[in-house]
């Protein structure tokens, strides 16, 4: 038996015997030590024996490189400017004379009435107590029309992280990480930080995991709903991947990475950003609504006052598309040129398509969404005036599909034709933009609608004598094995596993420990969606169920959308 069972055994069971391991391990046991009892005593011994902040310390230190050889490297990587530039050369040289560049890369409470510091690191010149440029990831300096994400704000006071204290210091030099205080209240995650306008950002931060599962909270008392809403928006501040959004019921929707995270998260909220009592429900799964075939004909929409006419045709987009729009490369405030190159070398669209996509949607995802909308009209007047107010539609549409106001995925919608009222009055935003959310619901539900749902990609290390109930459990809750390999010793098993497997009392991770006594470890990764075959409109489907499910949850009506209320006949 290792000498950790050992220690282990003869704490819990009470046993002197571990005075006498401890000596033989060189723990030094204090007198008021012999006063533990069960676990206390066990993380005591283990943190004398193994104190793993040392490990980390000295890990940190003998194996991390130093800014001054990392930035080389790193700047070509997380800066969006050109490599070449002034501004650029001057991070990869850990210059204290160059530009200020500093990356809010996250947010920490100070601990008082609800103020964050900005946590990050000075690649470039020399932080003080003076005011910046603060711009968020979505400014672009070529775009003007992104000029509100950037905002002047001062540094209050700049701090220096030593373990749980913060210590106040002068100037922090390149190559350092510091807290900035004052500058919260400009931007909500992360930041590029800077005294040069010309800077370009740092590139988004990327992650392995995504928010997919979410879970509803209320307040146990009505009374306390603001401090609930004020709690929310400090708890996405601090956690970089969590999501927060309100429904039409009274709930609040809280998402995270998985059921570990939502009930840290649940506990913060509870403890330190709202200090209430609320109530919550089960752990739920995002879907996405999508399309499968084409509109076998334009669906049409009149507007209030019946003065105009919108006609649309939904298409599905090719998923090497969506995953392309969806990891940044095609975005909207990309260069037309460009993205107009990848559109036809990569996925074989139309060149005049290409130079005539009017936006994107749904504009919660950071990358502008997954679905388009495309005009296909010829001689057209008054066309864009009406621009704005189309676009307006697609971001509201591809938030709150038809079927359950679910998010869309992997939609292109073709404006085929447009009828508009010559009096400008007639044909303004409050005509315009519910026209076009209702024939872009019309043109999905006649495109034979369908949910796609989140997978998991799930990495299994188990001992051999075990794979057998491995591949049992997989498939067990619709799983699908995609490969085996031996590593040190241990099979890995990959497998893909749909997210609504993974919670309740008869998950997959419970199946998989059954299966496997209890030696079975598995990771959990968000990899993609997967289309659900059945058709939600069809009596008795798999896919009825979900939706009807959902729109119960949202305080919908539990029943199947009408067609008639999106379309109008000619």
């Amino acid at each position: 038996m290792d000498p950790i069972k050992q220690m282990h055994n003869a704490i819990m069971k009470g046993d002197d015997k571990y005075k006498t391991m401890a000596e033989k391990l060189g723990v030094a046991l204090k007198p008021a030590d012999f006063a533990l009892e069960g676990k206390v005593l066990l993380k005591c011994v283990m943190s004398k024996w193994l104190p793993a902040a040392d490990a980390l310390y000295t890990m940190m230190a003998t194996h991390c490189p130093s800014p001054k050889e990392a930035q080389k490297y790193r700047i070509p990587h997380i800066y969006s400017g050109e490599d070449d530039s002034e501004i650029a050369k001057g991070m990869m040289e850990c210059s204290t004379e160059g530009a200020v560049m500093f990356c809010a890369s996250k947010m920490t409470p100070t601990g008082s009435a609800g103020r964050f510091y900005a946590v990050g690191r000075v690649f470039s010149g020399m932080v003080n107590t003076d005011k910046y440029h603060v711009r968020q990831p979505e400014y672009d300096p070529e775009d003007p029309e992104t000029s509100a994400y950037s905002q002047d704000a001062r540094v209050q006071s700049l701090l220096l992280q030593l373990g749980k204290e913060a210590l106040p210091i002068m100037n922090c030099p390149a190559g350092n990480i510091c807290l900035l205080g004052g500058v919260d209240a400009v931007f909500t995650k992360t930041a590029t930080i800077t005294n040069k306008k010309s800077a370009n950002n740092f590139n988004r931060l990327k992650f392995n995991v995504s928010a997919v599962l979410r879970i509803a909270i209320r307040p146990a008392d009505a009374k306390q709903l603001p401090k609930l809403v004020e709690g929310l928006r400090r708890l996405a501040k601090s956690d970089l991947l969590v999501t927060t959004k309100s429904e039409p019921t009274g709930d609040h929707i809280v998402s995270g990475c998985g059921e570990e995270h939502l009930k840290v998260l649940l506990k913060d909220l509870k403890q330190e950003h709202a200090c209430i009592e609320f109530t919550q429900g089960t752990p739920t799964v995002p879907y996405k609504e999508t399309i499968t075939t084409e509109s076998p004909k334009p669906a049409l929409s009149k507007s209030p006052n019946k003065h105009n006419r919108l006609y649309m045709i939904a298409t599905p987009m090719d998923e090497e598309c969506v995953k392309a729009m969806e990891e940044g490369r095609i975005f909207p405030t990309q260069e037309a040129k460009k993205r107009a190159r990848i559109l036809i070398d990569e996925f074989e669209w139309d060149k005049t398509d290409t130079q005539k996509i009017w936006g994107f949607g749904p504009a919660d995802i950071d990358t502008g969404g997954a679905n388009v909308i495309v005009d296909q009209t010829k001689g057209i007047q008054y066309l864009n005036e009406i621009k704005e107010s189309v676009n307006s539609g697609l971001l509201w549409a591809s938030r709150d599909g038809p079927l359950a106001e679910e998010n869309m995925r992997g939609c292109r919608f073709n404006l085929m034709d447009v009828k508009l009222h010559a009096d400008s009055i007639h044909r303004g935003m409050g005509q315009i933009q519910p026209t076009s959310k209702r024939v872009l619901y019309g043109a999905v539900l006649t495109a034979d609608a369908r949910f796609m749902e989140p997978i998991y990609r799930v990495v299994i290390a188990c001992p051999e004598d075990v794979v057998a109930g491995v591949r049992q459990a997989i498939p067990a809750h619709r799983g699908e094995v995609q490969f085996e390999e031996e590593v040190d010793n241990k099979m890995m098993v990959t497998a893909f596993v749909p997210i609504s497997e993974t919670l309740g009392n008869n998950s997959f991770t419970k199946t998989l420990q059954t299966k496997s006594s209890g030696k079975a470890f598995s990771q959990f990764y968000f990899d993609h969606w997967k289309l659900i075959p059945n058709n939600p409109l069809e009596k008795g489907s798999k896919s009825e169920t979900i939706m009807l499910d959902i729109r119960e949850r949202k305080g919908l009506k539990v029943e199947h959308p009408d067609l008639g209320d999106y379309i109008d006949r000619l």
